[in-house]
């Protein structure tokens, strides 16, 4: 990375559509849209070095502000096509700046931040195409936009933020063209946040798709995941597969690296130099060299070629001291040296480490073999010094992992260290730290003290009782007897005596420590159902604990004692302390939950829902939220209806946990609030969950309705016709109006269904068993006026006529259908040519305008048009048609296009050919139906006969068959085009002064 531009095709370049634009450039004067129509057409067929030529001369001649605008924003596109970076940035920039509110702005912000990126400025980058992505989280160029981001964040180092975009960008683009990309880096970032399955799972994805590009990197990356968890074959496998399949790769080197690691951790030192010294040899990057020779003098020491591994830890040293090799390469030097019992060399390198290596977190390493080295030659008073230090060091680095197996040793030494000082008693304190788990038998038996540690780690309680009273009676006066008493009294405890427990408890002296093991005996009690031991320790320790979290602690545990004991005014009293005393801390919440659901089950209802309301508003993080939550949806339900909409955010909440038992009733609810306030797609989500979590429930059936509804809406109509069946295979299991409505629903949305799926027969069926079944439903006025579409879409215009008829009197005109009903009727007298009856009816429409005039009028004005046309009435039919285009409602509608057309046919019976090609041509480029491009380009493709300008007809028939040679205009265009090319070649002259005149034939 980053994402080469050559990634993606060029026609990926413009979202926005040519053919929208010239409502944009109207006022503009006749050269300058001629110039500008020149490049938008060039443009959409590719040819950007001409596009670009014209849109400069619009930049240098034009006059028209709107128009330098628009051609400033498409000669940018055509630099970016043609990967000039540079100045497409400076265009797109002064495109912002002039206008930054204009309908391109977000195409030019996106390819402003892809220039960027692009040109390796990613910080305006960033900010350009995150401006973009936040503004427009559904834009088709998020398919590129979206792995910048998630590729820019990666490289900054923000992991979870670059998987997410990495992740938006795969939803949203499982195939797009940058779909491997993401796919890759969405697996670094899922590797460096430690999800190895899941950055495995994507790796192996690009492995098995080769065309990827990147399937080498990805097996390198397999490998190197599979030794760093330790699984050395299957890493060693993928290794020996990329070199079979990747033999020329650029990524060998890093391969032989990782090849050499495997090698060494599987002891085949002499294999592992190879590898190291092949890819020292096959001119590795230079970043590369110091872990090379690092690797490569590691398994020349274990091979005991000494003096060979030395050179290369020189090397290193001297050449790489920067590098992260540096220090590891000097600290195997010593650590070679040191074992070699070269002890005052040894020591030599170690002030040289410290020098070189300050900050190194390899100093610990070289401390010990400094300190090991005084101690192997009795320098034991400079080795103690060492020891304390190390050991010290180690514990505020919090005895890490790599060092805590060796913490032990460095103890016993320093302890020998000591007593070969002088130094007995710090000798035995420091035997005393020993972790012993970790130790001999030498150390271990040291003291008793360590040795009852131990017995209870493991366990064994009696025994370390004894050991532990044995010690306290020995050693009164000893530091440790104070936390022996300590460890007696909870012993005694956890064995289930508790009268001991509370004997060896009145034996501790200091205050702190006595609260403190009272609290904890009072735990243990509790957690063995001794519940009045329990509340008398946690009483005590209420009273006499100094922090407030302690008392509230030990409150909150007499407080749930007194439940076992079913004390509940005691209860309800010290429930009613800890809340106002203690308001903020952990245990307030739990202490106001279980007094209100005592209240509650009292019958003390107002107590309690001022009590569930609290802990609702005050505690949203509390264990208890959700059965509070749940406990006052139910109060409201019953007492307070009106009030269950302010619970929406915390339902949210608590929906999205899943845990509640009345999950489908929170859902149904739920959805329904979602859906009131317009948060539609989360209000179908939660119905969905109902229909696939609860199928039983009495919500599933509305749910699924709901779902149903939403699917169809969103186009996916296999999915909402599978749900509507559904639904009616249970009716008979609901009765009354809930039923009746599913049934009328889920029957009238399957007859659309069917129409949509071009089977109004299907469509009828539905329609009949609906008002047969349900004559009064709601969807009765449709139901009419749908039936009789169906008749219509079956080609039977008598009888859909007589429906439409029947419909439009029977609806009304008040209702909503009215106005399609009168719209459908004289559509079905066009059909039948009963062109008097279809301008009536239109025409009535026009005058009325009932119902959904917004959705009929255009078109009836369209049916008047063709009414008039049919009569042979061409002028007044085309001022119809010309109503239609102009009117804004009728703008990108099929209507439009036909009218623009129609305008087009007027004109050819007339004869006027220009005009005519003139509206085809707008037919054709400005409205994008197929079916009347199809007919325009055949149309023009006449009137150039007419005209007889053989060559532009020639072009229009080829582009016909080009873009649409399934249409039903192809054929017809496949036949002119062959006519007129023999008619080409037949007429060809013989001489210079003979050409042949061909006659015209007029054709319609």
């Amino acid at each position: 990375m980053p994402i080469s531009a050559s990634t993606r095709p060029v026609c990926q370049l413009v979202p926005c559509l040519i053919l929208g634009l010239a409502g944009l450039v109207a006022s503009a004067s006749e050269k300058d849209q001629e110039l500008y129509q020149l490049g938008t057409t060039l443009y959409s067929r590719g040819d950007w070095e001409s596009a670009a030529k014209r849109f400069r001369q619009v930049l240098e001649n034009g006059s028209d502000q709107r128009l330098i605008l628009l051609s400033r924003f498409y000669l940018a596109e055509t630099l970016v096509a043609q990967k000039e970076y540079r100045p497409a940035k400076d265009y797109l920039q002064q495109f912002l700046q002039d206008a930054p509110d204009h309908p391109f702005s977000t195409q030019a912000t996106f390819r402003l931040g892809e220039v960027c990126y692009l040109l390796g400025e990613e910080e305006p980058a960033f900010t350009y195409l995150k401006k973009f992505a936040d503004g427009h989280p559904s834009h088709p160029l998020l398919e590129y936009g979206l792995p910048y981001l998630a590729e820019m964040q990666l490289k900054k180092g923000n992991l979870v933020s670059a998987a997410r975009l990495f992740q938006e960008s795969l939803r949203l683009n499982p195939n797009g063209v940058l779909a491997h990309e993401a796919r890759f880096g969405l697996a670094r970032s899922l590797e460096k946040t430690g999800s190895l399955q899941d950055a495995m799972r994507f790796y192996q994805f690009l492995v098995d798709h080769p065309e990827s590009n990147r399937a080498a990197d990805s097996l390198l990356q397999l490998g190197k995941i599979h030794f760093r968890e330790e699984r050395l074959e299957l890493a060693e496998n993928l290794f020996r597969k990329f070199n079979r399949e990747y033999p020329d790769s650029e990524l060998a080197n890093p391969v032989r690296y990782w090849q050499g690691r495997i090698c060494h951790a599987r002891q085949r030192h002499d294999q592992a130099v190879l590898f190291f010294e092949a890819a020292l040899k096959h001119q590795p990057r230079p970043a590369m060299i110091p872990a090379l020779k690092y690797e490569l003098a590691r398994n020349l020491v274990e091979q005991e070629r000494l003096s060979d591994a030395m050179i290369h830890l020189e090397s290193v040293v001297s050449e790489f001291p920067q590098t992260d090799w540096g220090d590891d390469s000097l600290l195997l030097n010593i650590q070679v040296l040191r074992n070699s019992q070269q002890y005052d060399e040894a020591a030599k390198l170690c002030q040289q480490f410290y020098r070189m290596f300050p900050n190194s977190k390899l100093g610990i390493h070289v401390m010990e073999s400094q300190a090991e080295s005084l101690y192997a030659t009795d320098q034991f008073e400079l080795a103690s010094s060492l020891f304390e230090r190390m050991i010290r060091k180690t514990k505020d680095r919090g005895e890490d992992d790599q060092l805590a197996s060796r913490l032990q040793a460095w103890k016993y030494k320093l302890a020998v260290s000591q007593i070969k000082s002088g130094k007995k008693q710090e000798a035995s304190t420091t035997l005393q730290s020993i972790d012993l788990e970790k130790c001999d038998a030498e150390i271990k038996s040291a003291s008793i003290l360590a040795a009852a540690t131990i017995q209870i780690d493991r366990n064994q309680l009696a025994q370390a009782t004894r050991n532990l009273i044995e010690f306290v009676e020995a050693n009164p006066n000893d530091p440790c007897t104070k936390k022996c008493v300590i460890d007696v009294t909870l012993l005694f405890g956890k064995r289930g005596n508790l009268q001991a427990a509370d004997q060896w408890l009145q034996k501790i002296m200091d205050a702190r420590l006595k609260t403190e093991t009272g609290m904890q005996l009072a735990e243990i009690a509790f957690d063995k159902g001794q519940y009045r031991f329990a509340n008398r320790w946690y009483a005590e320790t209420a009273r006499r604990a100094s922090k407030k979290s302690t008392q509230a602690r030990a409150l909150m545990g007499s407080i749930w004692s007194l439940k076992e004991l079913g004390n509940v005014e005691s209860l309800l009293a010290s429930a009613t302390r800890l809340v106002e005393t203690f308001p903020d801390s952990p245990e307030a919440p739990r202490a106001l939950y279980l007094k209100t659901v005592l209240l509650e089950k009292s019958g003390n209802l107002d107590a309690a829902i001022e009590g569930y309301e609290k802990l609702v508003a005050q505690y949203t993080e509390c264990p208890n939220f959700e059965s509070a939550l749940i406990s006052l949806c139910d109060l409201y339900r019953q007492h307070i209806p009106d009030r269950i909409g302010e619970l929406v955010p915390r339902l949210s909440r608590l929906v999205a946990t899943g845990n509640s038992s009345h999950q489908d009733q929170l859902l149904y609810e739920l959805a329904w609030l979602l859906q009131e306030t317009g948060q539609k797609e989360r209000s179908i989500r939660c119905f969905e969950k109902i229909t696939l979590e609860h199928a039983d429930s009495r919500y599933a059936a509305e749910a699924k309705l709901q779902v149903a509804t939403f699917q169809l809406a969103a186009g996916k109509l296999e999915d909402a016709k599978r749900l509507y069946r559904e639904l009616l295979q249970g009716t008979e299991k609901r009765s009354g109006p809930v039923g009746e409505k599913i049934e009328s629903t889920a029957r009238f949305h399957l007859a659309k269904i069917a129409l949509d799926r071009g089977e109004p027969l299907e469509a009828y069926r539905e329609l009949k068993l609906l008002l047969d079944r349900l004559p009064a439903t709601d969807l009765a006025d449709a139901a009419r006026y749908w039936i009789a579409e169906t008749r219509f879409r079956l080609g039977e215009y008598e009888t859909a006529a007589k429906l439409f008829e029947s419909a439009r009197i029977l609806n009304g005109i008040s209702s909503p259908h009215a106005g399609r009903t009168l719209l459908r009727l004289a559509q079905t007298h066009i059909r039948l040519e009963q062109w008097e009856k279809a301008s009536t009816v239109a025409e009535q429409l026009l005058l009325s305008s009932p119902g959904d005039k917004a959705t009929c009028l255009f078109e009836a004005q369209y049916v008047v048009g063709r009414a008039h046309f049919g009569r042979g009435r061409f002028s007044t039919a085309r001022n119809a048609f010309e109503k239609v285009i102009s009117d804004p409602l009728a703008r990108g509608s099929e209507t439009a296009a036909m009218s623009q057309w129609m305008t087009g046919e007027t004109h050819f019976h007339q004869e006027h050919f220009e005009k005519a090609i003139d509206a085809y041509q707008k037919a054709e480029i400005l409205h994008a139906f197929p079916e009347w491009q199809a007919a325009s380009l055949l149309q023009t493709g006449k009137c150039f006969e007419h005209l007889q300008k053989k060559n532009q007809a020639i072009r229009s028939y080829e582009r016909l068959i080009a873009e649409h040679g399934t249409s039903r205009y192809a054929e017809e265009g496949r036949t002119r085009l062959e006519e007129l090319q023999k008619t080409a070649v037949s007429s060809r002259p013989t001489a210079p002064d003979s050409p042949k005149k061909q006659p015209v034939r007029k054709t319609r």
